[in-house]
């Protein structure tokens, strides 16, 4: 008998310990509800007006379009975004006036136009709150930061 299956009969046999035993307990006999959901649901459980989105990617690679769309469908806004680099997705966002602020490195829309036009239009018009920093500056730790060697 395996060393994890004697722990898990002495746990489950005692029924007692802390809340952690118990999850486990539950955990192994099924009794976690699956939390899989459809993109629709997820976004009206998790995104809220004045959320700040993180976006993974690198322009106009392996960006969740699907996800953004999801939120302009929904209709929640005053966002603040970290996108590096920022693509499309991002652009959808600034041109439906749905982000407060803007945090990144650069924003392109690769292989469409050098420079995301909505985004363009709305640092040019004054609309848009926006820091930008160097893609070495933006996924590096701050130099005051003494445990990083």
């Amino acid at each position: 008998m395996s060393i994890f299956r004697r722990i898990f009969d002495g746990i489950h046999a005692s029924r007692e310990g802390s809340s952690a035993i118990k999850m486990f307990i539950k955990i192994r006999e099924g009794f976690i509800l699956n939390k899989v959901m459809s993109l629709h649901d997820a976004v009206a459980k998790y995104v809220e007006n004045g959320d700040t989105l993180a976006i993974g990617g690198f322009t106009t690679n392996r960006k969740p379009y699907a996800t953004v769309s999801e939120i302009l469908r929904q209709g929640q806004k005053d966002f603040i975004v970290y996108a590096g680099p920022g693509g499309g997705e991002v652009d959808m966002l600034i041109g439906e006036g749905r982000v407060a602020a803007y945090i990144n490195c650069y924003t392109a829309n690769s292989g469409y136009t050098n420079v995301s036009r909505r985004f363009r239009a709305a640092i040019e018009q004054g609309k848009l709150t926006y820091e930008d920093y160097s893609c070495l500056l933006y996924t590096s730790p701050s130099p005051r930061d003494r445990s990083v060697s």
